[in-house]
């Protein structure tokens, strides 16, 4: 649907996905909300023949990212705290033609806060805007190799085996 929506604006959409990234431990329902939100956004702001940057990975405290950035007019930075806000809504949204609830952001915030996370929002001016959340590291799961058959038993089963022979 968004895909179509910014083809039709002519917006470009690039995607960078770091390599190799461990499932998170989250609802993904929520978590394909949070996407949503922050990309229709993007696309909803983004002028014609604009663009829209999607990357996804590491974090340096060993978490994850989700960054959507657009081209868009930007957000003043008076207004960043009104976006926020419940039914929050910004000059330029108001003055758009395609004029939303003022709750796709607030919804974002309280998604990520109920996953440990952060939603961070950077805007310029004509020059656009960067939505960012995320996951900390104790949201990342753990990816460990498969245990083969061949391998022998754990040091201490062994010891808990000799244990019972024993007495």
């Amino acid at each position: 649907m968004l895909q179509l929506k910014a083809k039709n604006k002519g917006i470009a959409i690039t995607c960078h996905y770091e390599e190799g990234l461990p499932l998170i431990w989250a609802d993904e329902r929520a978590i394909r909300q949070v996407a949503l939100n922050l990309l229709s956004n993007a696309v909803k702001f983004t002028p014609s023949g604009g663009t829209v940057q999607i990357k996804v990975g590491w974090t340096s405290g060993g978490g994850q990212y989700l960054s959507i950035k657009d081209s868009g007019p930007g957000i003043p930075e008076d207004e960043i705290p009104i976006v926020l806000s419940t039914f929050g809504q910004g000059s330029i949204a108001i003055k758009s033609a395609e004029q939303g609830t003022g709750l796709g952001l607030p919804i974002v915030q309280a998604l990520m806060h109920m996953h440990d996370g952060r939603f961070e929002l950077k805007s310029k001016l004509r020059e656009g805007t960067e939505c960012i959340a995320t996951f900390p590291r104790g949201r990342v799961l753990e990816v460990m190799p498969p245990v083969r058959e061949t391998d022998p038993p754990p040091a201490r089963a062994r010891s808990i085996r000799s244990l019972r022979r024993a007495g």
